[in-house]
């Protein structure tokens, strides 16, 4: 038994020592790229095998086919005029209008046809630092036979931004609107011959400043509102001066924008009017304190969603004894979801408190608007969308219901063609002052 475990184990190490020199050989022939058996011994070193060699570089991947097709001529917007850092981008859309009541009338309709004028006027800045953006729009619609129905409105506005550091910006507006308060309204004389002309100005400065995942903003306002006098069907007409006023303001908001896609902000702004009359055609102080307070949030996740949203409530105390303090409460701000390449929705929602020539209260406004876009074809915009507009007034209701589709044909970026229909019902809180109207608009639409 020993002898035999002995003769196992000088036979296991004369295989071992054969072995050995075949593995250091081994060994050698690896380390050495050439296979030369004068390379230098590199036994007991820690040796790093060498990198594979490189494999072929891959090819980047072919962009996908666009969904639609793309001419060498398009572009998002012309160019524009001018060769500096401003750029003016005018527009000019001119048509025809058939309107089935143009005069809003509750007892008869007399339909007629009109012609449609609404120019408007953008400008852009494009400057490393600050911003300078101003607009302009407008629409006149004359008509044929019922002149006397011919509209008017328009608005502009400017605003600045001047970046005094990386972390404090100021601003700056100006802006000016001119609308029709339309025969048919309650907030009008039965024997209305016309509408009342409104217009308002107004001007702004503010200061925003970055405190760390805070943003505070102030801003400080001015606005000025003008009522015309309005002619009577019997003769005469009614003053409106005693609606005339002006508002200053001051604004703070404080806006968390620690995400880049939602900022949570708190908003608080005070809003007084003060009258050109002290006492209005019934004898009662008009003039009054005004309180505004909203918690909303911005949103921006482009392309998919951008916005901003608000759950606001305003308070409006008046001077003259007895008369209650107006409150309205609503959604204020604007939304656009996009779920599809070539789809847009866009929701609109406001919240007011408007002065009213009926009684020394403030008017309950709220304006609601969806709207939805869609392209059909290369260069064909569908539009479909619907409105609701509620006035109230000391308790009474006007309702306004709203709806419109058309289509825009984009030929080149300079000219386009465009047509639509619009229904409007108006619901009156004073019984038999219902109207219905609809109309629709064909028009040709120049840009540069």
């Amino acid at each position: 038994m020993a002898k035999s475990s002995i003769s196992f184990c000088a036979s296991l190490a004369a295989a071992w020592l054969a072995v050995v020199p075949a593995m250091a050989q081994d060994a050698t022939d690896t380390l050495d790229p050439d296979n030369d058996v004068s390379a230098p011994d590199t036994l007991g070193e820690d040796v790093l095998p060498p990198p594979p060699p490189p494999g072929p570089i891959a090819e980047e991947p072919e962009p996908a086919p666009p969904r639609r097709r793309v001419r060498e001529d398009e572009s998002d917007e012309p160019e524009g005029i001018g060769q500096g850092p401003l750029r003016l981008f005018p527009v000019l859309e001119t048509g025809l209008v058939y309107s089935t009541n143009p005069g809003n009338d509750p007892d008869s309709k007399d339909d007629d046809l009109g012609l449609r004028l609404a120019p408007s006027l953008r400008l852009q800045s494009d400057w490393s630092r600050h911003e300078l953006r101003a607009q302009a729009s407008a629409e006149i619609i004359e008509y044929v036979e019922e002149s006397d129905f011919s509209t008017v409105s328009g608005d502009a506005s400017a605003a600045f931004r001047l970046d005094i550091r990386e972390t404090t910006k100021a601003d700056f507006g100006l802006r000016y609107s001119i609308d029709e308060t339309e025969i048919g309204n309650n907030d009008l004389p039965g024997d209305a011959a016309e509408g009342r002309i409104d217009q308002t100005i107004g001007l702004g400065a503010g200061i925003t400043h970055d405190l760390g995942g805070i943003e505070a903003r102030a801003t400080f306002g001015a606005e000025r509102f003008v009522a015309s006098d309005v002619d009577l069907r019997g003769g005469g007409e009614e003053d409106n001066s005693d609606l005339d006023y002006i508002s200053p303001s001051l604004t703070l908001r404080g806006t968390l924008n620690r995400s880049v896609v939602f900022q949570p902000f708190v908003e608080f702004a005070y809003e007084p009017r003060f009258h050109d009359e002290r006492r209005d055609r019934n004898g009662l102080r008009r003039d009054s304190q005004g309180f505004r307070g909203a918690v909303g949030v911005v949103f921006n996740d482009e392309p998919f969603w951008e916005g901003e949203v608000a759950a606001t409530y305003i308070i409006r105390d008046y001077e003259e004894d007895g008369v209650d303090t107006a409150q309205a409460a609503g959604l204020a701000g604007r939304i656009t979801w996009r779920p599809r390449e070539f789809t847009a929705v866009n929701f609109t929602s406001a919240v007011d408190l408007a002065e009213t020539s009926t009684s020394v209260e403030a008017e309950r406004q709220w304006r609601f608007g969806l709207s939805v876009e869609q392209q059909v074809h290369d260069f064909v915009t569908a539009i479909a969308g619907a409105t609701l507009d509620i006035e109230d007034g000391a308790g009474d209701a006007d309702v306004t219901y709203g709806l419109q589709a058309g289509v825009a044909w984009q030929i080149n970026p300079y000219l386009a063609l465009s047509g639509r229909a619009e229904s409007i019902w108006f619901d009156s809180a004073t019984t038999g002052e219902d109207y219905d109207d609809q109309r629709v608009i064909a028009s040709i639409i120049l840009r540069r």
